[in-house]
């Protein structure tokens, strides 16, 4: 018999969104706004990848798109 709770909790983990750079829970999930760093968090449109919080740029330094 397999055991469905901890699979479960696990899918749950996975839904939650969380700051790239402190790790806290976003609480609206469709907004990239951290409360916790106070910052707006910037994806790149390319590879999803974080921008870096203190960059000017829109240059993402994972994939080089712009």
């Amino acid at each position: 018999m397999i055991n469905n709770k901890n699979t479960n909790t696990n899918n749950k983990n996975l839904n939650i969104c969380k700051c790239p750079f402190c790790e806290s829970e976003l609480e609206n999930q469709g907004m990239p706004y951290c409360k916790t760093c106070n910052i707006t968090i910037k994806f790149c449109t390319h590879c999803g990848k974080p921008l870096p919080i203190d960059s000017e740029s829109t240059v993402c330094p994972e994939c080089g798109q712009s």
